[in-house]
């Protein structure tokens, strides 16, 4: 009761000194609140902070029913943006409890909404406000509140944004961290000229760095914030600059100053309603006058502020009291249970739902990532078909033309040859007593018969259609009987212990025909060997090897003689991947091809 008596005369001096305003307040509210349209709504909501929380207890109760007028009009924009106006007018009044419960409804709407911007207000200021009972969940809010604003590139919240989170960085004892955040804000604030924001960043800036024992950069920073906000006639700029103003004199060692800025908040018109600068404003003055070893009047400020603190614990309960009897009372809020629980019906409805169609999509996605990857496969195996399709007549193309390039040589230098040997055998037969020319004449002939072989063989090599090992084979049976015919003396021998079937490239088949060849032709004429042996043979089922064997006198490989064709050999097998060896004895010569199937 003695508390209560000491508070009196001070509350009815602030109630005085704050009548004029109330009253202005009230006209110009009450004038709007009796439209109740959309447009009165927006024009209350559009009221900067700064000109409505001079007068905190009407705020409170202008926008209490500015929200109730929005949700009768279905109006949940209008609603949400007088809850957040409420919410912070709650917080500034010391009713935390509703502050909070204002806060969470606004978010709600603004979700339901998809409303960005008020979001990012609403988590910005529910970070803020929550740093001395709940610093961690503080610092989540203003986190979600910065990212949501810097993804919308909302310059003017961020200004506020990081000059708050610095506040908690300052509060989390990270001080770098705290300094970057307040430098930062005031960059951006300069940048875009935000003049009513100014006076907060500088007088963040005074108070911390008053805190790091830096008083000449904290006070060039609050002088700068006092002159801001004169200039933006921000009251509550203008106190709190005060209150760090006796901070940064406390820490100074000068509390004379000190107490005189203490005692000009708290006797200002307005500080009454800002309860929570008014009783640090006591507890520091206690402080200071305990340190003056003034006791009584370290006494007094310290009983305000314990009554200060009461009457906060006081306005909660009552509060929360008010709230039970009304909720209990009236009509009105049982029906607004009764939605709620219905709300909740609702919500439990839409979630199951929700999970049915989660489960749907997923299903859908899971059949469309099936679907697409049965298209891509017969996409692949249609681009694969159109390749192969492609390549074929290619290859048609090219057998097309290599059947006209040796129909060409048969029916056109074939021909003439043959009529070239028959006219020079004629003529051979008809010069009987010439022997000398008639032997020339049968040398040309014989070299001639040789020419048209070779042709032969071009022409199979352009012309062939099989190429398997078999056509291999069969073909060099033919070249060697050919030979066979010519030197009786020379025995030939072909073995084939490939696989059935096994194919080679035209390539590559002709690299192995032109390879026995060579070698062949190279035996009869150097080897002085009696028998020729060619054998192929597919190790490992992956490479071919052709081996062709004299049984004549050898020759020093480093010193190869030219005009054996071993160079075009060695060339032709490497142009197909493979390799030429050759080994050469005195009990004769092997000619090796070994090629990758």
């Amino acid at each position: 009761m003695n508390r209560r008596n000491q508070l009196l005369p001070f509350l009815w001096k602030e109630k005085i000194r704050a009548v004029t305003r109330t009253i202005v307040i009230s006209i110009f509210f009450g004038s709007v609140l009796i439209g109740q349209t959309r447009a009165d709504i927006d024009s209350i909501n559009a009221i900067a902070d700064v000109d409505i929380f001079g007068s905190i207890e009407k705020s409170i109760q202008i926008y209490q029913e500015t929200v109730q007028q929005a949700r009768e009009l279905g109006y949940p924009e209008g609603e949400a943006q007088a809850l957040e106006h409420l919410a912070t007018a709650f917080y500034l009044n010391g009713r935390y409890p509703e502050s909070l419960a204002a806060h969470l409804s606004a978010v709600h709407i603004f979700e339901s909404l998809q409303d960005r911007h008020g979001l990012i207000t609403v988590y910005g200021q529910m970070g803020y406000q929550l740093k001395r009972r709940d610093l961690p969940r503080a610092i989540h809010y203003m986190r979600q509140a910065i990212h949501l604003a810097e993804r919308e590139d909302e310059w003017t919240s961020l200004t506020a944004l990081y000059d708050n989170y610095g506040v908690l960085m300052d509060m989390n004892g990270q001080v770098d961290s705290a300094e970057f955040y307040y430098t930062r804000s005031l960059r951006l604030k300069a940048e875009i000229g935000d003049t009513i924001g100014l006076p907060y960043s500088y007088n963040s800036l005074g108070g911390f760095y008053t805190e790091r024992g830096d008083f000449s950069s904290a006070r060039r920073f609050l002088q700068l914030g006092k002159k801001a906000a004169a200039s933006s006639s921000d009251h509550f700029a203008a106190l709190s600059n005060l209150v760090l103003w006796g901070d940064f004199f406390q820490r100074n060692h000068q509390p004379d100053s000190a107490i005189l800025c203490y005692q000009q908040v708290i006797s200002d018109s307005s500080a009454i309603e800002h309860k929570y600068q008014v009783s640090y404003c006591f507890d520091r003055l206690a402080t200071l006058y305990e340190g003056q070893q003034n006791y009584r009047h370290a006494l007094e400020n310290q009983k305000l502020y314990q009554s200060f603190k009461d009457s906060l614990i006081n306005i909660e309960t009552n509060t929360r009291i008010a709230e039970l009897q009304i909720q209990y009372e009236t009509e009105k809020k049982d029906l607004e249970l009764a939605r709620e629980r219905l709300s909740v019906q609702k919500r439990t409805t839409l979630l199951l739902i929700a999970t049915f169609v989660i489960l749907g999509l997923l299903l859908a996605g899971v059949a469309v990532v099936v679907f697409y990857r049965q298209e891509q496969k017969r996409t692949a195996l249609k681009r694969e078909a159109e390749m192969n399709l492609r390549e074929e007549r290619y290859r048609q193309k090219i057998l097309n033309e290599k059947l006209r390039i040796s129909r060409e040589l048969h029916d056109n230098i074939g021909s003439h040859l043959t009529f070239i040997l028959n006219s020079l055998e004629n003529l051979a037969y008809q010069m009987q007593d010439q022997s000398g020319v008639k032997s020339k004449i049968r040398h040309i002939v014989t070299f001639g018969r040789e020419t048209m072989h070779q042709l032969r063989n071009s022409i199979w090599a352009l012309r062939i259609e099989e190429k398997t090992v078999e056509a291999l084979v069969k073909r060099l049976n033919t070249f060697l009987s050919h030979y066979q015919s010519m030197n009786g003396q020379m025995k030939f021998r072909l073995r084939n212990t490939c696989p059935s079937g096994v194919e080679l490239s035209f390539a590559k088949l002709l690299c192995l025909f032109r390879s026995a060849q060579e070698a062949v032709q190279n035996a009869i004429k150097y080897s002085g060997g009696t028998r020729i042996d060619i054998s192929l043979e597919c190790p490992a089922g992956n490479r071919i090897r052709m081996m062709v064997k004299d049984d004549g006198h050898g020759f020093d490989i480093a010193d190869v003689p030219e005009g054996h064709g071993l160079g075009n050999m060695e060339i032709r097998c490497r142009e197909v991947g493979g390799e030429l060896i050759l080994h050469s004895r005195d009990t004769g010569t092997e000619v090796i091809c070994n090629l990758p199937l």
